[in-house]
């Protein structure tokens, strides 16, 4: 703009210039006209020139300034935008936050409080839950304990009842008190049908064991030192010699033969000769004497009827030689010889015979009669003869036990015990 007023400036002065000149010489202006209108040309052209160069000069300043400013402004704008943006993000992004971090502390207060509160409640309703069911189990406990109460008092008066009546049947059958209330506690509880057949079963258990007591006492052996259903014999002194199967002995000695019911006892002193493989006497010039001892049967505890078979032991003081045992390379010692007893007796014809083995030749017990509580009769060995007597030991009869005399002499004591009773 400032070259634009410069040169309208320029052309002003010269115009006014030329119009002075003209009016104080015309002539001399038409005769200088050709030279003025030339340099007044050339000045225009140099004004035009150097307008047009001031107003490119200027239109190019004014632009390069409008662009200098267009794109200060454009910066400016685009910074200030970038920084609007910028901080409008940060704004979103610090709002978002802001607004996450609240909703976080929200719904975590609301989870702490909905759990504070379900915890709450679930206590409640747990204690609730527990009283009642300690209540109930509680009322159930005293319904029970009462029940129970009311079901043993009335079982006690019931089994006391019961124990009452069990002991007078008892004592009706012959047991005393003590015996009877032992009876009663027993079975307080077995079925009335049965509590016959146990008593029937306790009597006689109790009669046995007063018996076997009893026997115990007679007999005036002792059962651990005797065993019992067995031959056990004893030498004081003995000087003994063998030929091939002979033995020639001197001996005193005991033999006691121990039943439950009964005992032999067998006493034998002095020499005698016997087959030590068979246990048959050969020559007998001993002193001896044998006992019975125990409970004797009542005569009229003897069965009346039906048969038994009496099977046992018996002894003559012979022993059997000892032999080597060759599968334990042992040697066995002589042992006291057993015979096997067997006598039958028929309680309906009120008779019994029987026989001994295993002592020598057999031993027959001929047939006898039963007189008073016993049985005696004639005895056969070989070509010796003698005689034997026995008696029935036990409550009814259980058991047998005598001795065969030879020579006049106790020479065999036997027992035995009896089996079942048939018809």
């Amino acid at each position: 703009m400032s070259l634009q007023k410069s040169a309208l400036a320029t052309a002003i002065v010269l115009a006014l210039a030329a119009c002075s000149s003209s009016n104080n010489d015309t002539t001399k202006l038409k005769a200088q006209s050709t030279n003025t209108s030339a340099s007044q040309k050339a000045a225009a052209e140099k004004a035009a020139a150097e307008k047009a160069a001031a107003e490119k000069a200027a239109a190019e300043k004014a632009a390069a300034e409008k662009a200098a400013a267009e794109k200060a402004a454009a910066e400016k704008a685009a910074a200030e935008k970038a920084a609007a943006e910028k901080a409008a993000a940060e704004k979103a992004v610090a709002e978002k936050a802001a607004a996450e971090k609240a909703a976080a502390e929200k719904a975590a207060a609301e989870k702490a409080a909905a759990e504070k509160a379900a915890a709450e409640k679930a206590a409640a309703e747990k204690a609730a839950a527990e009283k009642a069911a300690a209540e109930k189990a509680a009322a159930e406990k005293a319904a029970a304990e009462k029940a129970a109460a009311e079901k043993a008092a009335a079982e006690k008066v019931a089994r006391d009842a019961k124990i009452t009546e069990l002991k007078e049947q008892a004592i009706a059958a012959g047991l005393n008190s003590e015996e009877a209330k032992h009876f009663a506690d027993q079975n307080v509880n077995t079925p009335e049908n049965q509590i016959k057949n146990k008593l029937d079963t306790f009597v006689a258990q109790l009669q046995e064991e007063k018996a076997l007591a009893q026997a115990k006492a007679l007999k005036g052996v002792s059962d651990s030192r005797y065993v019992l259903n067995d031959i056990t014999a004893e030498s004081r002194s003995s000087a003994s010699s063998t030929i091939n199967a002979v033995t020639q002995e001197s001996r005193i000695q005991t033999v006691v033969y121990n039943q439950p019911y009964s005992v032999v006892i067998g006493d034998y002193a002095g020499s005698v000769s016997y087959n030590n493989s068979t246990a048959g006497l050969i020559s007998d010039n001993r002193s001896s004497a044998i006992a019975i001892k125990g409970l004797k049967t009542e005569e009229s505890a003897i069965p009346n009827a039906g048969k038994a078979t009496y099977i046992g032991k018996a002894f003559n003081g012979a022993y059997l030689a000892g032999s080597y045992d060759w599968d334990n390379r042992t040697w066995e010692e002589d042992k006291i010889a057993q015979g096997a007893l067997s006598y039958l007796v028929d309680f309906s014809k009120r008779t019994g015979s029987g026989s001994i083995t295993g002592l020598g030749d057999t031993i027959t017990l001929q047939q006898g009669s039963i007189s008073g509580t016993g049985i005696s009769a004639n005895a056969e060995q070989g070509y010796r003869t003698g005689s034997y007597m026995l008696d029935f030991y036990g409550k009814t009869a259980e058991e047998i036990a005598g001795k065969v005399m030879f020579n006049r002499k106790d020479t065999v004591g036997f027992g035995g015990q009896r089996g079942d009773i048939t018809k």
